[in-house]
């Protein structure tokens, strides 16, 4: 038996109580009788002088397998158990007596299951069989080759296909997700489901209120003005607004209808006449064609029978239809380097993660909306999405059976790519563009530094693919690839998706910062020195705190060192600032141009697409490379996050194939599921958590806040407060009641909104949203009673020449709680309007960390000009831009 006290320099302290079959030994009593009690030392007991032998051989245990596709190309590991170090044992320390309280007594688990130290006598000792032997082995080998490219290097990547099957079954990601692209009623495309891209997509099945199906491609007969007309479904749509489905059709006409009166068209026909309708799909009943006998078409004004070649493809539905719903769900792909280090100091790995594109803003805001796919530090980053791509494809062409927590059913479930989100070198690697060495440096269009006003020529697949095939034959291949922009090498994202449209300008790594920099310098040389001065004023004079930071003028005078995120921020208040100061109307047009997204209309607001969510997912990716040996970083980092998203989809009451039903975990598993300290172990956070996240988070307290001049200034709408929070009306000045303002708050998005800020907000649940200026923050306090409330002025449009909304405040005071503060709007004083004056004077500012006057100039905004314009350039928190 070892002994536990190992021989050292330091003499080991003599303890009061020893067990000498243990090796144990303590001062307090407690700790002793305990022992003494314990499994281990009854088994010792029994068991005198096998404990040597038990720890001789590992045990190994075969984990289970993932069912139907496994989320990695290879199979989960057989992982052994490392025997107990007797030496390593401590004193046991002391607990509350309910933390041992179990519902199985230990005795009867004992006997249940008894310890067994017998030998096996199997020919594959020290494993059970041959089977677990080579799983040994396979989980034993550092460098297990599961996927390689041309030149050795290691890849693994999680399955995009099986990741989407986990979100499908959760109810928590299914009842969320947008399954058809949405029309949207407004002018500006919101969602990204309302893009053209979505509309391009394949979208296979849908089910009216009534129960009754439609496939892509069949017949369908509805009325138009007490006319039967059939058409061929194209499309489904959704609109949010109406919570009604449409169907897009390929209008088909019969001889009773009045346009072929006069033609001659047989029994049994149809006639297509290349026009397309959408109709409400309630509207729609199913046609059977196959009583149809011909089919004729309208060329050049004259119709002519339809060949049989044609009528097959007329008559083709969808190949997926199997008798279960078909159901889309498009998926965002993110490609980017990473630091591998957690100082961050560059050790590069290539990424790759997805987002489900049709889960609403809320939902990706989230980090456990991103699906972690493949890392490599070895491997290019195109050979590392040519997988992922493929899996894609394939779930495309064939899908994929699995359950819809929605439906509550089995499904036939496709994917496509949406989009792929990128910053400007991986655009540059995706588009086969040279990169910002070429003389055309734009991944997306020709543009190149002759005309930084003109609006050039986008870039297509076809013509990029033209160009490369000349790039083969040139002489001078260097040359020609730098004035043409484009790089030859093989590109797998040609057959998946034309990269030029489908790789839009994210936020974060905003592609024309580069260009905003010299157009902004470019700009400042067009000012005279007392302009210059007018727009540092008026910087400084802009409301900055819906921002995570503010900029100062102190922007200019080193603008040639800021960082893009400085640029990003100072672009969307450029405009305005600008044109106060007097910049000409034609670079205020550009400036205007830079700060709106060009691809809103193909895939929707660029916050339904940015970096943000992706790059927070990195710290995810550094902390499990720490736990690991470095020699397989691919594998290792994909089967961590493997096992973290399956348990996670079990604890959050997914299902999972039990036989031949769906069933998600006992009840006793979600409820610990619920542990805050399970969630926080698993980095989930919990959905009390995200809902503290969404509300009210803090209001400071202002110390010269006075309530006997708050009540004699706003004494009605107290009283109003009072009242509406459940309160006597006989509260209002007596002493019982207390009263505290505050001057700012955390609103429902999360930015900040101060005193004198423009938010959005409404006074009753039901009520339609408002937009006014913040007059006051209070606290309402009595007996027990806590209720923070705000003063708002309501706010109305006023008619204005310019493309910006202009708005002015009332006298009209509103009440209502912070929580239904919805989100600051970023609004700026009308100064070029109202003829603000400069002042001299002194301006309470921070200087070396102490608060000191300091004498300056500033804008005196008019008292007289109540009017505000509505920043529409601001990239906000939520998508829904305020519209009056």
């Amino acid at each position: 038996m070892f002994s536990r006290y190992r021989s050292s320099k330091f003499t080991q302290k003599e303890t009061t109580y020893n067990c000498e079959d243990c090796t144990y030994g303590t001062d307090k009593k407690s700790n002793f009788a305990r022992h003494l009690t314990s499994s281990r030392h009854r088994h010792l007991e029994t068991d005198a002088g096998l404990c040597t032998a038990a720890t001789d051989q590992p045990v190994f245990r075969v984990q289970p397998q993932v069912q139907d596709d496994e989320m990695t190309d290879q199979h989960e590991p057989v992982q052994a158990d490392e025997p107990d170090d007797d030496i390593s044992e401590v004193d046991e320390p002391t607990f509350p007596e309910d933390i041992y309280e179990s519902d199985i007594d230990e005795e009867d688990f004992r006997d249940e299951y008894p310890v067994t130290h017998e030998e096996s006598d199997s020919e594959w000792f020290p494993f059970i069989s041959k089977l677990q032997f080579l799983l040994s082995v396979l989980y034993s080998s550092k460098t297990h080759r599961v996927h390689e490219d041309t030149q050795g290097n290691i890849s693994w990547t999680i399955k995009p296909s099986a990741m989407l099957r986990l979100h499908l079954a959760n109810p928590d990601t299914a009842n969320r997700i947008s399954r058809y692209p949405t029309v949207e009623t407004s002018s500006e495309t919101v969602h990204q489901a309302s893009g053209n891209k979505w509309k391009s997509m394949e979208f296979h099945w849908a089910i009216n209120k009534e129960g009754q199906q439609f496939i892509k491609g069949a017949f369908v007969s509805f009325s138009i003005r007490g006319q039967t007309v059939y058409g061929k479904i194209m499309q489904f749509l959704e609109n949010l607004l109406e919570d009604r489905m449409y169907v897009k059709v390929s209008v088909y006409l019969d001889k009773t209808h009045r346009v072929l009166t006069d033609e001659h068209v047989e029994n049994n026909c149809l006639v297509k006449m290349d026009k397309y309708r959408t109709v409400p799909l309630d509207d729609c009943q199913v046609f059977d064609v196959s009583n149809i006998r011909s089919f004729k078409e309208v060329l050049n004004g004259e119709l002519s029978y339809v060949s049989k070649e044609e009528i097959e493809g007329i008559l083709q539905c969808s190949t997926l239809w199997r008798g279960l719903p078909v159901v889309s769900v498009p998926i965002n792909l993110f490609m980017d380097d990473l630091s591998a280090n957690q100082s961050r100091r560059w050790s590069p790995l290539h990424a790759v993660q997805g987002q489900i594109s049709g889960l609403p803003l809320e939902q990706k805001n989230k980090g456990k909306s991103v699906m972690f796919l493949g890392l490599s530090d070895k491997m290019s980053m195109l050979d590392l999405m040519s997988p992922i791509c493929s899996d894609i494809k394939q779930c495309k062409q064939f899908g994929i059976e699995t359950y819809d927590a929605a439906l509550k059913q089995k499904v036939i479930m496709i994917t496509d790519i949406s989009l792929i989100v990128t910053d400007y070198q991986m655009m540059s690697l995706a588009c086969n563009h040279l990169g910002p060495s070429a003389n055309k440096f734009c991944p997306k269009c020709f543009a190149d530094d002759s005309d930084p006003f003109k609006k050039w020529d986008m870039r297509s697949k076809e013509a990029t693919s033209r160009t490369m095939e000349r790039i083969k034959l040139h002489a001078d291949r260097t040359t020609m690839q730098r004035q043409t922009g484009v790089k030859e090498y093989d590109n797998c994202l040609w057959d998946y998706l034309d990269t030029h449209k489908d790789t839009p300008i994210g936020i974060l790594h905003f592609l024309y910062l580069g260009l905003a920099k010299q157009l902004i310098k470019f700009s400042l040389d067009a000012l005279n020195e007392h302009q210059n001065n007018l727009l540092h004023l008026h910087l400084d004079s802009i409301d900055q705190s819906g921002f995570s930071y503010r900029i100062h003028r102190s922007f200019f005078k080193y603008i040639d060192s800021r960082q893009g995120k400085d640029y990003k921020h100072y672009l969307q208040i450029a405009v305005l600032n600008m044109e106060y100061a007097g910049l000409p109307k034609k670079y205020l047009c550009v400036l205007e141009k830079l700060a709106m997204a060009d691809d809103m209309e193909r895939h929707g607001h660029p916050l339904q697409y940015a970096e943000d969510w992706f790059e927070k997912n990195h710290k995810s990716v550094r902390s499990s490379i720490a736990h690991q040996d470095g020699h397989a970083r691919s594998r290792d980092t994909a089967s961590q996050f493997v096992n973290n998203e399956l348990m996670g989809h079990v604890i959050s009451g997914g299902f999972m194939p039990d036989s031949q039903n769906w069933k998600c975990a006992a009840e006793k598993i979600i409820l610990f599921g619920k542990n805050q300290k399970i969630l926080n172990f698993l980095g989930m956070p919990s959905s009390q958590h995200e809902e503290n996240l969404s509300g009210l988070k803090k209001m400071i307290r202002k110390p010269t806040a006075n309530g006997n001049d708050l009540m004699n200034q706003f004494e009605v709408q107290i009283l109003q407060a009072i009242i509406n929070c459940g309160g006597h009306p006989g509260l209002l000045g007596s002493s019982n009641l207390k009263l505290s303002q505050y001057k700012s708050c955390i609103t429902k998005q999360g930015d900040t909104a101060k005193v004198d800020s423009f938010v959005l907000y409404h006074v009753d649940e039901d009520d339609t949203d408002k937009i006014g200026q913040i007059e006051k923050f209070v606290e309402l306090s009595w007996k027990g009673n806590n209720h923070q409330m705000v003063l708002l002025k309501k706010a109305k449009l006023v008619p204005s020449q310019s493309t910006f909304q202009h708005l002015t405040t009332e006298a009209v005071i509103d009440v209502t709680p912070v929580s239904r503060v919805l989100q600051s709007v970023h609004v700026m004083h009308d100064c070029k309007g109202g003829k603000c004056t400069i002042k001299e004077g002194s301006v309470s500012s921070r200087v070396e960390q102490e608060q000191q006057n300091v004498k300056c100039q500033f804008i005196k905004h008019s008292t007289v000009h109540n009017i505000f314009i509505v920043n529409k350039c601001r990239i906000s928190h939520s998508v829904d831009k305020f519209v009056i």
